[in-house]
């Protein structure tokens, strides 16, 4: 009798989840809809042109056709656009959502003629959603060549590529304690072909992320808003460089703040500069023989600061290049 009511139990627990599962893959189209709408009111773009579900019985697997994705915030704007997309989720877990996209681009753009696209070979976008409106979004790129319109170089090619950001309430350390609270949490770090890698931590300080135009960006800066580079890693070979800084707007919108750098002296940076074209010939030479006059040029343990102030992005008392307003008139 007791084995008999097992059995009756587990099938009917099977009868249940089935149904439930296929339920859910009947209602799909229903859920993508009622998911378009509330993004495109976060000012998201979200279009695709079938859709396809499966996974029975452990996951729920919906694939779309020809996506493109797409925010606009002022003048920056990101899209990704793939061939296909497959978004997996559990069925008793629809906070965590892992998106693979096949033959996708992505383009990051400033204004109409700044742009820069990244168009990887392998892709993975992980959306976890917390309370209150809050998230983390991960999107790692693998074997990524990278095309550029900006005015400074990028490399063409990573091996690695990773965007993280969290929206979520942090508590504040002893240290940080002089700054606004940390509203928004964004990290990159990549790898180039010779293993060189980078990671940069940064975090936006404020009453409220704001919205790229001028009015309000003018109100962020005046709230003591700041764009803080918590931590900054360069590593090539055996030798590493890191840093940390803080960023905020003048009165015109341009970028005000400093970079500090340890490991690393003035004259390799300006090397540096200088072999990825954002220094030409001439001017780094002349601003050689500059820094060759001050005291302690060539010691790795002396502090350094990039800075931008005025316009101008300055190494130590060096002004290297013009840096103009990020939003334009």
């Amino acid at each position: 009798m007791k084995l008999k009511f097992i059995f009756v139990f587990l099938l009917a627990g099977i009868f249940g989840y089935s149904s439930y599962w296929f339920y859910l893959s009947i209602n799909t189209g229903v859920f993508l809809e009622q998911a378009t709408k509330d993004l495109s009111n976060q000012g998201i773009s979200f279009e695709y042109t079938d859709y396809s579900v499966s996974g029975f019985p452990y996951r729920l697997e919906v694939t779309m056709e020809n996506i493109s994705i797409r925010f606009q915030n002022g003048p920056l704007s990101t899209q990704l656009v793939a061939d296909r997309m497959e978004g997996i989720v559990h069925p008793w877990n629809f906070s965590h959502i892992i998106f693979l996209p096949e033959n996708s681009v992505t383009t990051f753009a400033l204004g109409s003629n700044k742009q820069v696209t990244l168009s990887p070979e392998v892709a993975r976008i992980s959306f976890v959603s917390l309370k209150d409106g809050d998230y983390r979004l991960s999107f790692a790129m693998e074997k990524v060549e990278v095309n550029s319109k900006f005015d400074f170089p990028l490399p063409s090619y990573f091996e690695t590529f990773s965007t993280h950001i969290r929206k979520q309430p942090n508590s504040e350390t002893l240290t940080s304690s002089l700054l606004e609270p940390r509203l928004l949490e964004i990290a990159l770090d990549g790898t180039f072909p010779d293993n060189t890698n980078f990671s940069v931590a940064t975090s936006f300080r404020g009453d409220e992320v704001p919205n790229l135009d001028r009015k309000t960006l003018a109100g962020w800066r005046d709230k003591g808003g700041t764009l803080e580079i918590d931590s900054f890693t360069f590593q090539v070979g055996e030798k590493s460089y890191s840093g940390s800084g803080s960023f905020t707007l003048d009165e015109e919108l341009k970028p005000l703040g400093s970079l500090g750098l340890v490991g690393v002296s003035n004259l390799e940076l300006l090397t540096f500069f200088e072999n990825i074209g954002m220094l030409g010939r001439q001017e780094a030479s002349f601003l050689r023989d500059f820094l060759e006059t001050l005291p302690n040029q060539d010691k790795e343990s002396m502090p350094l600061s990039l800075s931008i102030q005025g316009g101008f992005l300055t190494l130590g008392p060096a002004r290297m290049i013009e840096v103009g307003s990020i939003i334009q008139e």
